[in-house]
This record gives C-alpha cells, sequence and structure tokens, in this order.
C-alpha cells in the first residue's frame, strides 16, 4: 500500500543534490496554493449531473534502512492521490441512479497505485472502484461493482489517519478481510433512527488471485452503523474465498475539543492459522486551522506496537499542509522498522 518510490535522498550524497531536491519541491508547495480550485460538476440537465475531483499528495519521508536512515520523495499512499469521476441521475423524489469511478496513482513518478488487482495481480488495474447504484430515502442503496466490502467499509473511518499510509497511521487495516472486492453486490438500508445494515457479495469468480482454489466460496460481508450526535458505532463480520473470518468493531465519539476513536479486530492471519487480533485508539484535535493527530496500534500476537503523532494545517478547504512521527515498538518488526520515521508534505484537492 505504501507509496514510497524513487528519488531517495540519502546523507552521502552531496549536499547540492539534498537542497535541489528539497528546493522543487517548496517551489512545488507554493505554487500549489493558486492553484486549487473545487471539483468541477456539470449539469446536464434539471435530473442528470457529472463531475470529476482530483487530490495530490506528496512530500518527503524519512523511513529505516539496515545501514541507518532514507529520505525519499513519498505521499501519504494511494488513497490521498486520486482522480474521481460522480454521475448522477435522479428519476422520482425517492429513485436516483449513480455512479463512480476511482484511478489512484503515484504523483511522484506517475505510475498507477499498485496492487488489490485481485483476478490478475500481475496486471495494471486502472480504477481502484468502479460501480453502478440506485438509491432512495425509503428503501436504501443498492451498488454493482468493485467495491470495499461491508467490513471495509468502516474501518478506516474510525482512525485519525483515515487509513492513509502515512508513517504514523494506526489502522487495523481488516487483518485478513478482502479490500476491494470484484463482482459485488452491497446493499444498505435506509436510515432507521440512525441505524443501517450493511450487505455485501463478491461472487468467487474474479477473486481468487489466480490462485488455484480447490472450493472457492462466495465472499460476503455484513454490518451495522449508528450514528447520532457526536456518537458512531460499526460493527461486522466478513469471509473470504478460503472461508477466512474476520470481526471487528469499531467508535467514535466527538466531545467539541476532540474526537476519540476505536478499533478492535480479530480475525484469521492467513488460510488454517491461529486468529490475530488488532485494536488501536485515536485522538483528533482540531485547533483553528491546525488539527493535532495522536493513535496508538497494538498487535500482541503479532508482536508489534506503533505510536503516531501528526499535525496537520489547512490554510482552506482544499490546501493543506501536515507533517507526521511514527514510533514502531516491538519483536515482530525488523531493526530498519524500528526507526523513528517521519514524514512532510503538502494536500490539494482541486
Amino acid at each position: 500500500m505504501h507509496c514510497s518510490r524513487a528519488l531517495a535522498l540519502s546523507t552521502t550524497k552531496p549536499m547540492r543534490s539534498c537542497l535541489m531536491k528539497k528546493t522543487i519541491l517548496l517551489t512545488a508547495m507554493l505554487g500549489a496554493a493558486t492553484l486549487a480550485h473545487a471539483d468541477i460538476s456539470y449539469e446536464i440537465n434539471e435530473t442528470s449531473k457529472v463531475s470529476v475531483g482530483l487530490w495530490f499528495d506528496l512530500g518527503l519521508q524519512r523511513v529505516g534502512t539496515p545501514d541507518g536512515s532514507d529520505w525519499k520523495v513519498a505521499s501519504s499512499g494511494p488513497p490521498m492521490n486520486r482522480v474521481m469521476f460522480r454521475g448522477q441521475k435522479t428519476f422520482s423524489p425517492d429513485l436516483e441512479a449513480f455512479a463512480y469511478l476511482e484511478h489512484r496513482f503515484r504523483p511522484n513518478t506517475g505510475e498507477n497505485a499498485p496492487g488489490a488487482n485481485t483476478s490478475a495481480p500481475t496486471e495494471v488495474q486502472l480504477y481502484r472502484h468502479s460501480w453502478l447504484g440506485l438509491r432512495g430515502d425509503r428503501w436504501g442503496e443498492l451498488r454493482v461493482g468493485k467495491m470495499l466490502n461491508a467490513l471495509q467499509e468502516f474501518n478506516g473511518g474510525y482512525e485519525p489517519w483515515k487509513g492513509g499510509t502515512t508513517v504514523a497511521n494506526v489502522h487495523t487495516g481488516g487483518i485478513n478481510s478482502g479490500v476491494r472486492q470484484n463482482n459485488t453486490v452491497y446493499y444498505k438500508s435506509p436510515d432507521l433512527a440512525g441505524f443501517r445494515a450493511h450487505v455485501s457479495v463478491s461472487d468467487d469468480e474474479g477473486n481468487t488471485n489466480n490462485a488455484t482454489i480447490a472450493d472457492p466460496k462466495t465472499l460476503w460481508a455484513v454490518g451495522g452503523q449508528y450514528k447520532s450526535g457526536p456518537i458512531s458505532v460499526a460493527a461486522a463480520f466478513d469471509q473470504g474465498i478460503r472461508q477466512q473470518e474476520t470481526k471487528g468493531l469499531y467508535g467514535s465519539y466527538n466531545f467539541g475539543f476532540a474526537t476519540l476513536m476505536a478499533q478492535w479486530e480479530n480475525g484469521d492471519n492467513g488460510v488454517g492459522t491461529d486468529s490475530v487480533t488488532r485494536r488501536s485508539i485515536g485522538a483528533v484535535i482540531p485547533s483553528g486551522k491546525f488539527t493535532y493527530l495522536l493513535g496508538y496500534l497494538n498487535q500482541p500476537d503479532e508482536k508489534k506496537n506503533r505510536f503516531g503523532v501528526g499535525l496537520e494545517y489547512w490554510a482552506d478547504s482544499q490546501l493543506g499542509f501536515y507533517t507526521n512521527m511514527g514510533l514502531n515498538r516491538g519483536d515482530g518488526w525488523t531493526a530498519a522498522q524500528r526507526k523513528a520515521q517521519f514524514d512532510v508534505g503538502f494536500r490539494v484537492k482541486f
């Protein structure tokens, strides 16, 4: 999931090269302030419209290596670098069609974001999400296509960095749950006093990673989410193509001065292996244009812990700057991974 690639800045390289790359990055950061604008939306007629949006995230990241540490041009990961296309058509007060396409990429190299092409993992994937759906307030929402399952739909929303792959994130990740699954049918119930039920089912065809599976099973997940005022809680269960099971509990509470959040997941770490537990707690503390992020991830069965801290500054709703620090502890991490990690960068939402 990490997007750290290319242009490594080493302390053994000439200082001129280091300063040049940092100067180029700073110039891009300052220039971005004049480029930000709202998503482009086009109204075809009174009942139809389409829109396109673009997110960019780019900066410097310091990670541990066997011989020391290394600075790289990187980003907060594919979730923060995307092109989005949306379509919407209203047929009646309680029937609307909608479509969504999302492409993710590495801004420092122009490459497509890797991974998650479950039917053909060696091929380049253009769209990370692609679906068509119908919805109405009285009967709910139905989507068909490639998308997150009902467990993964929840968990990124209960972590301070929203599941982004910064050096500080404390996302539990779904363990061995599928992420974006092909040939999926997803239903969300109507809002019932703050509660919505979620069900997703995915055909085993196109979700096998080209592996030979003697008895593939249909992938499915169920969950429920309740939101009321400052409270948000969710629970979900997922079963994979080899019947790997993952359970998740999530919650957050907005106190006004801060939002506290927590994740708990238990699941099979592989086929026929013992289950593992992962849990995290975090806080998002807004202060004017600044936002402070704190988090702790505990993976006791994998002997891994992480402490994360971050700071964001948003000049407006579309231009932001950030810095994060992550500290990994536990025998499950390599010696290089246990070295302090940092990142600094900026984000623009076009």
